[in-house]
């Protein structure tokens, strides 16, 4: 259980210290983020108005504080880095709904009534579900290892900790899942260049669109499944395909862009690997239940 214990800290850190790489080098140096658009652009479009001048040095700060986070958590974690490295994350979903970046939801289908516009004021907020795992990544980390109940009795995930595991990791994989059903563009280039470059045959775009509509239900009904009940077999699977989302990054993309959206992509895997630990060291209480039943 100790050995168990040290390994959900070690995930943690080496899946925030990989996060932080990624958006170190997105923002401090290939700058084309929500962040810089949120800083620079002009206040009737979402931006702070900053300009060019003010903008670009914040975002290279910004960057290599990310680098020294990344440092930090490996090596010594940091209770003033991981709070600006959760700020961080908040606030960069927070300028993608200002400035509009990310995929636009599609909410047509919810007719032109009062729920269409309930549809259309959520699907603003959609940055903050797709990046809710990266968001709660360092939280985490910052509940677990100053945890008194680690070092005291072993325990690293208390319910709450669980709690924002499950709800973070259920919407991500919700936000991606809409995404994929409502066949996104870069989704289907990845599918299909991944494809070309690993099995030789290049997919066709209506398979791939059928793969995605696939991938989509999944992706929703795993999200629903991990908020009902404590299934490592469920955890597992969405541990496996949060590193197979990421790693087709390093097929799909080129080298040099490759690597960072793999490391920005570390808390999709590393997150749900933990609740696999956790559960494992501690069984679901219906479980706890019908075994007592059994030995009475």
């Amino acid at each position: 259980m100790p050995n168990d214990n040290k390994t959900i800290d070690w995930l943690l850190r080496i899946g925030v210290a990989l996060q932080c790489a990624g958006h170190a080098w997105l923002v401090g140096k290939v700058l084309e983020t929500p962040l810089l658009a949120w800083l620079w652009e002009p206040v009737d479009v979402g931006g702070l108005g900053l300009g060019e001048a003010a903008a670009v040095p914040i975002a290279r700060v910004t960057g290599a504080l990310l680098a020294v986070a990344a440092i930090s958590t490996l090596v010594r974690p940091s209770r003033v880095l991981l709070v600006f490295v959760f700020v961080f994350q908040v606030v960069f979903a927070f300028a993608a709904w200002q400035t509009y970046e990310g995929f636009p939801l599609d909410v047509s289908w919810l007719g032109n009534g009062p729920l269409r516009g309930w549809g259309e004021a959520a699907a603003g907020l959609f940055p903050f579900a797709a990046g809710a795992a990266r968001i709660a990544a360092p939280l985490v980390l910052l509940l677990v290892h100053w945890s008194k109940l680690r070092k005291l009795l072993g325990i690293a995930i208390t319910p709450t900790v669980e709690w924002l595991l499950r709800i973070s990791i259920a919407l991500t994989f919700a936000a991606h899942g809409l995404e994929a059903l409502q066949q996104r563009g870069s989704f289907l280039d990845m599918l299909i260049v991944s494809s070309e470059r690993v099995l030789d045959p290049r997919l066709q775009e209506s398979t791939a669109q059928a793969m995605l509509l696939v991938i989509g239900f999944v992706d929703l009904a795993v999200a629903g499944l991990i908020l009902v009940r404590r299934w490592r077999l469920v955890a597992g699977y969405m541990a496996f395909w949060g590193f197979a989302t990421a790693a087709v990054r390093l097929v799909a993309l080129s080298p040099d862009r490759g690597w960072y959206e793999f490391a920005i992509r570390s808390s999709h895997w590393v997150l749900p690997l933990i609740l696999v630990l956790a559960w494992r060291l501690a069984p679901a209480p219906d479980s706890l239940v019908k075994s007592n039943k059994s030995e009475g």
